[in-house]
């Protein structure tokens, strides 16, 4: 098997003997006032999922990360998403939230969560302190 990551348009490939395949469409979108950057993911989760071709409906499973408690719940009330989608392993408050890892810690968990669910589609959401957000779609293959 190969592992597969799609990000944007370029195509990277690795080969160990034994993997699974996923595909990942990344975008950074949603620039909101400074002052309402907890809800920027809002914005970047939709555009990601449709840049992947989707609609909410297909997605199994959410990650969206807590810079701060409300967040998750912030952008799930304003997605309309259910809390059996999201962070149903707890968030970032609970696993915890490294220093320059977030990102790293969303993706991993994400992946886990949709082997260990039998989930195909998931999707990962992240604001920063700028006012922007990153979302990213992972398809299991």
């Amino acid at each position: 098997m190969t592992t597969q990551f799609l990000v944007q348009e370029a195509r990277i490939e690795a080969k160990p003997e034994e993997s699974d395949m996923w595909e990942v469409v990344y975008i950074e979108g949603g620039i909101k006032a400074f002052e309402l950057f907890t809800t920027s993911p809002a914005l970047a989760i939709p555009k990601a999922i449709a840049y992947a071709g989707l609609n909410a409906s297909q997605i199994d499973f959410y990650e969206i990360n807590e810079a701060f408690s409300v967040v998750a719940l912030a952008n799930m009330k304003l997605l309309g998403l259910s809390p059996e989608k999201v962070n149903v392993h707890g968030g970032a408050v609970s696993l915890g939230h490294p220093l320059g890892c977030s990102g790293a810690r969303i993706l991993v968990t994400l992946l886990g969560v949709l082997r260990q669910k039998n989930g195909k589609y998931g999707v990962g959401g992240v604001c920063n302190g700028g006012g922007g957000a990153s979302a990213l779609v992972v398809e299991l293959i």
